[in-house]
């Protein structure tokens, strides 16, 4: 049985942009959360930005989603995207919203394939690739009219595999410090 409890949260809203080819934070504000909706004054009149991210900076636990437009600019540009916890903000929202059925199953696929090769975050790839086992499930659950239109090309995958190699072989990684 899901429960829906309201809590009252502390959180920011980050405003992501491109900005000489980058994903940079051209905005950024604090606002309390208390009750299904909440006005954000800050923001009205602002000229929308590429990515609209909420819990920009972590500030509070919340299980977060990205609006569309969010969505394909974060598919399209995450490896340009600046700020290392944002990306990870972002990857955990798309698994999540995948996970929760929220996000075709495909559209998953094409972020990670998009995006992991280039993380610089050891602690994001390890968990990006740790639901990679799941790509196959993942692509099943996506139907056969998408799995045969966007069924990502096995050097794609190879790819993913050579990133993990790489960053298990880093002395960090083996234990090592």
């Amino acid at each position: 049985m899901a429960y829906r409890t309201l809590r009252n949260h502390r959180l920011a809203v980050g405003l992501y942009d491109l900005v000489d080819g980058r994903l940079s934070r051209v905005g950024h504000v604090e606002i309390d959360i208390s009750g299904p909706a909440t006005a954000v004054g800050e923001l009205v009149g602002v000229q929308r930005p590429a990515v609209i991210l909420l819990n920009d900076g972590d500030l509070t636990y919340a299980k977060i989603r990205l609006d569309a437009a969010s969505l394909a600019a974060v598919t399209a540009g995450i490896a340009t995207l600046d700020d290392p916890l944002a990306r990870a903000l972002c990857w955990g929202a798309a698994w999540d919203m995948c996970r929760d059925g929220e996000l075709p199953a495909s559209d998953y696929v094409d972020l990670v394939l998009s995006g992991v090769g280039t993380e610089t975050d050891q602690t994001a790839v390890r968990s990006v690739l740790a639901q990679a086992p799941h790509r196959r499930g993942l692509l099943r659950a996506a139907g056969p009219a998408r799995r045969a239109q966007r069924s990502p090309a096995p050097a794609a995958w190879r790819g993913c595999s050579r990133t993990r190699t790489r960053l298990l072989a880093s002395p960090r990684e083996r234990g090592h410090r």
